[in-house]
């Protein structure tokens, strides 16, 4: 009975051992995370698509890569230089370069999403500059409006429900901070209609947002990339400005901003389809001659020999 007893004791005391040794690997091999799923870049193509310019013009109307012939009037001479993709325009501050367009549907909006996207490349922070804007306030035509402010040393959105200053809701760039001089920036500007938001972002970081409802007034009055003012426009260059007519997801953000590199407006074109034709051609011959030949001729010679003899 006792040689039993200790038998068991040292069975147990193996099997504590044991499990004290488990414990202790377990502790040592470190835990493996599965990576978060990440959604791939989608080209936001042509869908909603209301205005697109690349700026590869070296001077004069700066044309619309759509078929929407919202083409940019030249004022005062912007010249070009070399943008993020290609040429981009080159706004003088001391000469009062801007371009404009006369209000259509394509450029005004309403109580509909949008998304306004484009490459800005600041080359001096001395004043006030306004880069993209359809906004008179003293005609109470205010619609919305991107710009930059020396007291902030911020970008901010502007957008205006009624036209008035009272229905005007503004949000700063405040998450991307201040912008550097002669460095290219992706800005990103949207009103979601559903949500009654007006939102800033730059390149692919986060949006900054305000509530804003209803919607986007819709005037007569034109839009502007820089500004006539001598105490406004802007003194830098612009690239590949696009406008949708609908919110652009944060994967097709990222693929227009394509990790700093841009994309022109060319890019958008859907890809074209891959047709792909299988012919199972697989023919069977199956020639079973089943010809019998019977050769029966078989021919009888009698031969009959009569001999007379005398």
């Amino acid at each position: 009975m006792k040689n039993k007893r200790n038998k068991l004791l040292a069975i147990f005391s193996v099997l504590v051992v044991a499990i004290v040794i488990l414990g202790t690997c377990l502790e040592v091999i470190p835990k493996v995370r599965a990576a978060p799923f990440l959604g791939a870049p989608t080209n936001p193509g042509i869908t909603n698509l209301a205005a697109c310019w690349d700026f590869e013009e070296h001077s004069g109307t700066r044309y619309d890569w759509t078929d929407n012939n919202n083409d940019l009037s030249d004022n005062n001479t912007v010249t070009y230089g070399t943008g993020i993709s290609g040429n981009a325009a080159d706004f003088e501050m001391d000469n009062n370069e801007y371009f404009s367009i006369t209000d259509n549907t394509y450029v005004s909006m309403g109580d509909v999403d949008m998304t306004i996207t484009g490459w800005l490349y600041m080359e001096s922070k001395s004043q006030n500059q306004y880069l993209v804007m359809k906004w008179n306030s003293a005609q109470d035509k205010r619609e919305y409006f991107l710009y930059y402010t020396t007291s902030t040393d911020r970008f901010s959105f502007s957008v205006s429900s009624l036209g008035t200053s009272a229905s005007v809701h503004t949000i700063a760039a405040s998450t991307f901070g201040s912008p550097n001089l002669e460095t290219w920036y992706f800005f990103e500007l949207q009103y979601d209609s559903v949500n009654d938001l007006a939102k800033i972002a730059f390149s692919d970081g986060t949006f900054d947002t305000v509530g804003h409802s209803g919607g986007i007034f819709d005037s007569d009055f034109g839009l502007t990339l820089s500004n006539s003012s001598a105490t406004n426009d802007v003194d830098g260059k612009l690239d590949s400005t696009m406008i949708y007519k609908r919110l652009l997801t944060a994967d097709e953000l990222t693929w227009l901003y394509n990790s700093g590199a841009g994309r022109a407006c060319g890019d958008l074109n859907p890809p074209t389809p891959t047709n792909t034709f299988t012919i199972t051609n697989t023919p069977t011959d199956t020639l079973t001659p089943n010809n019998t030949f019977t050769n029966t001729n078989t021919p009888t010679y009698t031969f009959t020999s009569t001999n007379t003899f005398t």
